[in-house]
Formats: structure tokens, C-alpha cells, sequence
């Protein structure tokens, strides 16, 4: 598993791409299939197209542009997220995911433990500022000391996966993400020192 940059210049006419998202880890099997060197090897992958943008005199475009924008946009947009409670989390409702039964979900990410209203009866604004209460609480009580806590993206999926209907900030995902964010802090400003802009 890994990125190849000639591949998707290969067919640059073809491929018009806004926006890159990793597969999330919630309710998935799909990193299951990967053995870690695969992992490995598609870090170093993705390092490897780092370096050619950082050493190329042109800024970056298409493919690399969305691969780029994917890794730095929490450190790049981080202003607007300031007068945020929320930080990157969606806010239930703004979006959803309706099963089979009617019943509607914040989105198509979160287990079933938290329902926001029906189709026959529409949102249940009472149960939803319960929840962003909540989730707001266990944000404040586990997130409160960290340094990058409005650049991370924990959002209610991610913080509802103990399915124990309780919102938790997981210590493992902290442990993933904090290298991932203060990496793209840094692929962010060593672009901006170069004055590439991914705006």
C-alpha cells in the first residue's frame, strides 16, 4: 500500500480531487487487512511526496494539494476554529444518517447509543443539547490541559466508541494523534517558509 505520485499525474486530467480523507477507525475492519510494514510503507510513501513538494520551486497542485491540505488543514485553518466549543466536531444535526428503522443518527460514523430524532418526529433538539453537554464535558474534563486540543479532531463518534453510552476521551487516540497534528504543523510551516500556499 502506497502513493504514487507519477500514477496520478498519469491521469491528472481525469482526476479532480477537492478532498483527501482517511478511512476513520470507528466501527471498521478495514485497517485489519494491512500488515504493519504495509502501514510502514505507506508512511514513507507519503513522506517520500513530502519531500518532492518541499523540493520542488513549484507550489503544489492537484493530487499533492489535496494530499497536503488532508495533513496540515487543522494547523492551517486553526483561527477559525478558535471561537469553536466544538473544536472540529461536527454539530449533531448539521448533518445525519437515517437507518433503517427511521431513526436518526448525528452521521454514519457514530454507533447507535446516541439517536437525535426520527423521521416522523424530526430532530429531538432537547436530546441533542444533552449530548453536545455532555460531550462538552468530557472535553473539558479530559482535553482541557492540552496544548493542541482545538486542532484535534475528536468529535462525538470518536469519543462515543466504549459504546457504554458515555462520551470518553480515549488515551490511544490521544497517543495517535498528537504526532499526527504537531507533523503537520510542521510540513505546514516549512510550505509557508517556502511561500507555498495551499489556500
Amino acid at each position: 500500500m502506497s502513493l504514487n505520485r507519477t500514477r496520478m499525474d498519469d491521469h491528472r486530467g481525469l482526476i479532480q480531487l477537492a478532498r483527501i480523507q482517511e478511512v476513520e477507525v470507528t466501527d471498521t475492519s478495514f485497517y485489519s487487512r494491512f500488515a504493519a510494514s504495509d502501514l510502514d510503507m505507506l508512511q514513507e510513501s507519503t513522506s517520500q511526496l513530502v519531500r518532492e513538494v518541499m523540493e520542488s520551486p513549484l507550489p503544489p497542485q492537484g493530487f499533492m494539494k489535496a494530499l497536503l491540505g488532508a495533513m496540515v488543514f487543522p494547523a492551517y485553518d486553526r483561527n477559525s476554529l478558535v471561537d469553536m466549543p466544538l473544536g472540529q466536531s461536527c454539530i449533531p444535526g448539521s448533518k445525519m444518517a437515517i437507518d433503517y428503522t427511521g431513526t436518526i443518527h448525528m452521521c454514519e460514523k457514530i454507533n447507535r447509543n446516541y439517536p437525535i430524532g426520527t423521521v416522523w418526529a424530526g430532530l429531538n433538539y432537547a436530546k441533542i443539547s444533552d449530548y453536545v453537554n455532555e460531550f462538552l464535558q468530557a472535553r473539558y474534563d479530559s482535553c482541557s490541559g492540552c496544548s493542541l486540543s482545538r486542532l484535534c479532531g475528536t468529535c462525538f463518534a470518536s469519543m462515543a466508541e466504549s459504546g457504554d453510552n458515555s462520551f470518553a476521551v480515549h488515551p490511544a487516540k490521544c497517543n495517535e494523534t498528537f504526532p499526527r497534528l504537531k507533523g503537520g504543523l510542521i510540513t505546514l510551516y516549512s510550505l509557508l517558509e517556502q511561500g507555498k500556499n495551499l489556500g
